[in-house]
């Protein structure tokens, strides 16, 4: 089992996430803060700390809780999108 801090106050709940780059660690639910992972066999071993990148398939419930959403391309920052309103 791996637990990430970040749950459905930062991600919407009924879209259930999917990690990048590691297909054997499957998001299995979301509680307020934390999103709880099962490692199938061939995940790699994860240790406390280890940055774990997922897929959002859904945004809109939850892009108000932001003052920046940053666009990555190959692992770089390539633009900071600014809300206005939460500046």
């Amino acid at each position: 089992r791996v637990v990430l801090d970040c749950g459905m106050k930062g991600m919407h709940p009924l879209h259930m996430p999917s990690v990048s780059g590691d297909p054997n660690l499957k998001v299995e639910r979301l509680n307020a803060e934390h999103a709880v992972c099962t490692a199938l066999p061939g995940a790699r071993d994860y240790a406390l700390g280890d940055l774990v990148r997922l897929n959002l398939s859904y945004a809109d419930g939850t892009l108000n809780l932001y003052s920046r959403i940053l666009g990555l391309r190959n692992g770089y920052v390539e633009r900071v999108f600014l809300c206005i309103d939460r500046l």
